[in-house]
């Protein structure tokens, strides 16, 4: 395990270059002159040896540690924090961790999930944390006409929308539920084609934030697909070579990209996932030029399961790598696998994180539709079931109400946020 110290100064130097350096040169100034500038607060953190010129972090316990990323702002917990070390890696995505740290920073932690029956349609927001009652509950009321959301990046609080309305037509936004910001932003080039997948992927938080739409369609008859990528920078749409997809194509093939349409398209390592109704799972990785395309096989223990109408299969994130939910619907049992090597060329391993037995649970009817809503740690897992939608502790065994659904609602969509309360400048 990484110690602490190496933590610390990577840190540093990731998130406070400058800040590090100045502080390396006062210090060497300051042992020239045989001086003792240092204050009480910098010993806390930083420790000097009278026989060398570099600055270290000192040792510092790990219920320190704790206690300070634990007051740290979302932003640079996700975007910096996680990136210093491995052990700082598996605090962030830690149920425990996330519980305190939205209690004690102001965040918003939790999914919005759109609900419907013939008659009408909402969002609800639910957390497993009790916010407080200062902080406001994230809502598209601000959007103008009818809302779908497109995707979302939860680690920045952004979603991608489509709203629909009868002055303005189709139009797409880009916005931040928790501070109410939006922006419209072109139509993609092929919006008169069917949306099957969308990501956001942010590639500079900072302002002014820079960050791109990727939009996954296809024509009728679905053997031509297209994929654009709006860039903010730019602000524009992007079209990469289409994918035309034949019957002597090996690699592509119709059933590879078809997919619920609810579910977005789930962004790791860089590259959009989507999983199709073969079990296959399709990874577009838009960083390489051209966009680079591969296909990911399910584990080996579950093909038999591929076309099976008694397993649910839901794509997840899984401590920042490719999972899968598999949920026995007769024997009522559920498992969580994890790709392994993820860059790895050769053959595909799976690691199967867990069983669990739901048969010995209290868990109810899980009812109709799809039940498997996501994957909120590596533990915890939102569903639905006849007439809720419940946290699931596959450790415990136990189940939390999120939300009561009203006799015929069903789920359409269920978008993460964690966002901070600060302007982004869309």
């Amino acid at each position: 395990m990484e110690s602490s110290s190496s933590c610390w100064n990577t840190f540093f130097k990731e998130c406070f270059p400058r800040g590090k350096k100045q502080i390396m040169n006062k210090k060497r100034k300051t042992q020239g002159t045989g001086e003792e500038q240092e204050n009480p607060e910098k010993r806390l953190i930083c420790r000097s040896t009278a026989t060398t010129t570099t600055t270290s972090i000192a040792e510092l316990p790990p219920e320190v540690i704790y206690e300070i990323l634990t007051r740290i702002s979302v932003a640079p917990l996700l975007s910096h924090c996680r990136l210093v070390c491995k052990e700082w890696e598996r605090l962030t995505y830690d149920s425990e961790f996330k519980l305190i740290h939205s209690q004690r920073t102001p965040t918003i932690s939790g999914y919005l999930i759109q609900i419907s029956n013939p008659r009408e349609e909402h969002f609800n927001f639910v957390s497993l944390v009790n916010q407080s009652p200062a902080l406001p509950s994230p809502t598209l009321d601000f959007l103008p006409g009818h809302v779908e959301i497109l995707s979302s990046s939860s680690p920045h609080g952004l979603l991608s929308c489509i709203s629909y309305s009868k002055q303005a037509g189709t139009s797409y936004y880009i916005c931040k539920p928790s501070t109410g910001e939006y922006r419209k932003i072109p139509s993609p080039k092929t919006n008169q084609y069917r949306t099957l997948k969308t990501a956001i992927n942010v590639k500079k938080s900072s302002s002014p934030m820079h960050y791109n739409i990727i939009r996954f369609s296809t024509s009728p008859g679905y053997l031509v697909y297209h994929c654009e990528i709006f860039d903010s920078e730019s602000w524009e749409w992007i079209m990469l070579d289409n994918i035309i997809v034949g019957s002597d194509d090996d690699q592509f093939k119709p059933s590879s990209f078809l997919g619920s349409a609810t579910d977005p398209g789930l962004l790791i390592h860089g590259a959009i996932h989507s999983l199709s109704y073969d079990g296959h799972i399709t990874a577009l990785d838009t960083n390489i030029y051209g966009g680079s395309w591969r296909t990911i096989s399910q584990p080996n223990e579950k093909l038999e399961d591929a076309g099976g109408w008694g397993v649910e299969k839901k794509l997840v994130e899984c401590e920042g790598e490719v999972g899968l939910l598999y949920l026995e619907l007769f024997e009522k049992w559920l498992e969580l696998w994890v790709l392994q090597d993820y860059s790895s060329t050769d053959e595909t391993k799976w690691c199967k994180t867990y069983r669990v037995d739901l048969g010995l649970t209290n868990l109810g009817l899980l009812g109709s539709g799809k039940i498997l809503l996501d994957l909120y740690t590596k533990h915890i897992i939102l569903m639905k079931t006849e007439n809720d939608i419940i946290w699931y502790d596959c450790k415990t065994g136990t189940k939390t109400v999120a939300l009561q659904l009203q006799p015929g609602f069903s789920v359409l969509q269920v978008h993460q946020i964690c966002s901070d309360l600060l302007d982004c400048f869309l």
